[in-house]
């Protein structure tokens, strides 16, 4: 009895499976998307767990999509190029987000400064307050707090005070010619 009724020439039973799919592909996404939320709730920082849940969730409902899109006799290559092209301009607009990323990663594996470190890049001195994936917070002398996008924290010269116990200190003291230099050391 299914089979008889169709919209748009496609059978009524296919787009009640497709329906169905992609509703319980939704109550799978929120499933999983609660029980990572509540096992890594204490271990990750909030946006973090709620960054990852949105890949996860937006993930399984993409599949999904494909998925029906397959049923309905869509061909994915047309879609696979388009989403080439898209790739390809974005990569374009965000080259300097991704030198940001690959620095960030680098960062953290080198390790050239630490969060507490007190230095100096691209003329900002102060404390490393953190360094994110995609920049370095610095909190100035002032009480600023600056943000400095990796790439230029990673290609720029670092002056990390502290990262060596042993610092040399130069004081220039000067004295009157009349006073006895004997006595001024």
């Amino acid at each position: 009895m299914l089979e008889e009724f169709s919209i748009y020439g496609i059978p009524f039973k296919k787009i009640l499976i497709a329906i169905i799919t992609l509703l319980i592909a939704v109550v799978v996404a929120k499933i999983i998307t609660i029980n990572v939320r509540r096992a890594l709730k204490e271990k990750l920082e909030r946006e973090r767990v709620e960054l990852l849940n949105k890949i996860i969730y937006y993930g399984i409902i993409v599949i999904a999509a494909i998925s029906v899109l397959h049923q309905f006799g869509i061909s994915m290559s047309g879609l696979l190029v388009a989403g080439g092209i898209l790739g390809i301009a974005i990569g374009f607009a965000s080259k300097s987000v991704v030198g940001n990323l690959i620095s960030g990663i680098f960062l953290i594996i080198e390790r050239p400064i630490k969060i507490g470190d007190q230095v100096n890049i691209e003329n900002v001195s102060g404390f490393v307050e953190d360094i994110h994936i995609l920049s370095t917070i610095i909190r100035t002398y002032d009480g600023l707090y600056v943000r400095i996008p990796n790439e230029k924290v990673f290609t720029s010269d670092i002056t990390n005070y502290v990262a060596h116990a042993a610092r040399r200190f130069e004081y220039l003291i000067g004295i009157r010619y009349s006073d006895d230099a004997e006595r001024a050391i």
